[in-house]
């Protein structure tokens, strides 16, 4: 019994984490030199490194993570904990905080397929290989695969895809194409690019879950609430929309802000020990979710994350979260978003 419970989790594992090309074959077909490189993680994975005269930036194709982002002249953009965003995780659902992930086709629980009592309980005694739902959507955890590379004067270009493999077909069972632009230049220039390539309607929530390093996150300000409605939720997710903030939106103890409003001008985290702000401009998103992760109580479980590093990282991150998208058959839904730094304003 305990043999077959083994091998039915081993084969789980087997499916969820697919192989693609190594690192060297990646390098043959699409390296370009002085601006797109492969090398391999500490678990093995591909990860691509553009560069340009604009910066650096280092994209995981495991989950089309980020794991670095450094503009020219700038320090790292994005917080990464001192064991690494490759550090080693227990299971496949496991969450590495930091860098920037992508959230597809869910956001945290919400929107996420509901397992069946027979088949969780069927997974959990080892006679079946179906996995569970991920929380945050198996994108974050999927095998992207190499699209495009195109290097011009002034930008380089990546595009990654996810298709439909045994796993996603479990929890989306629908023709899609998930395509992620990714265009290094003098901003950060990001496009989710949802493709409904079949005969039926389907719904997705997504979002960017990117973690800004900051000085001191008790000392950071997000510019952009003014006069808007927003749901302060404390993480008891009560969409009330009957608050209006005034000024900007100060990031302490006990802040998870659910902003339900488009974002119709640019968003800025203000960290003026850093003496910089970063600025997010999106289209295609409906909310902005703000949170302070020391407050955050998964943190509380990432063995990887030190308690010293907890106050340097400011999550900021446009989704839509609370309404889902309707993908209509033979049409795409694009999510895009652009990152900027610049020097800090009062």
């Amino acid at each position: 019994m305990k043999r077959l419970i083994a091998l039915s989790l081993f084969a789980v594992t087997v499916s969820v984490f697919a192989e693609g090309p190594t690192s060297a074959e990646l390098n043959a077909k699409w390296g370009k030199a002085n601006a797109v490189s492969f090398a391999d993680d500490r678990r093995g994975d591909p990860v691509v490194t553009l560069s340009n005269k604009h910066g650096t930036c280092a994209i995981a194709l495991r989950g089309a993570k980020f794991t670095s982002w450094i503009p020219a002249g700038q320090e790292e953009t994005l917080f990464v904990p001192a064991a690494g965003i490759d550090c080693k995780v227990n299971t496949w659902q496991d969450w590495v905080h930091g860098g920037m992930p992508i959230v597809w086709p869910w956001f945290g629980s919400n929107g996420m397929p509901q397992e069946g009592w027979w088949d969780r309980k069927m997974r959990e005694w080892g006679f079946s290989k179906r996995p569970a739902p991920c929380i945050h959507g198996f994108a974050r955890f999927s095998l992207f695969t190499v699209k495009d590379v195109a290097v011009g004067a002034d930008s380089t270009r990546l595009t990654l895809q996810l298709l439909p493999n045994e796993y996603a077909q479990l929890w989306l069972p629908y023709a899609f194409e998930l395509d992620y632009v990714i265009t290094l230049g003098k901003d950060l220039s990001l496009s989710l690019n949802t493709h409904n390539v079949g005969d039926k309607d389907f719904a997705i929530r997504e979002g960017y879950h990117p973690y800004f390093k900051v000085a001191n996150g008790y000392h950071t300000y997000v510019r952009g609430f003014d006069k808007r409605t927003y749901t302060w939720s404390n993480r008891k997710l009560e969409f009330d929309l009957t608050h209006v903030w005034v000024g900007d939106l100060p990031i302490g103890p006990g802040c998870d802000v659910f902003d339900m409003g488009k974002m119709e001008s640019k968003t800025a985290l203000l960290d003026p020990r850093m003496k910089r702000q970063i600025k997010l401009d999106t289209t295609g998103a409906c909310d902005v979710l703000t949170c302070f992760f020391p407050v955050n109580p998964w943190a509380d479980r990432d063995e990887n994350l030190l308690n010293t590093e907890t106050k340097s990282s400011v999550c900021l991150e446009p989704a839509n979260f609370n309404k889902a998208v309707t993908v209509k058959a033979g049409e795409t839904h694009v999510f895009a978003m652009t990152v900027s730094v610049e020097g800090y304003e009062k």
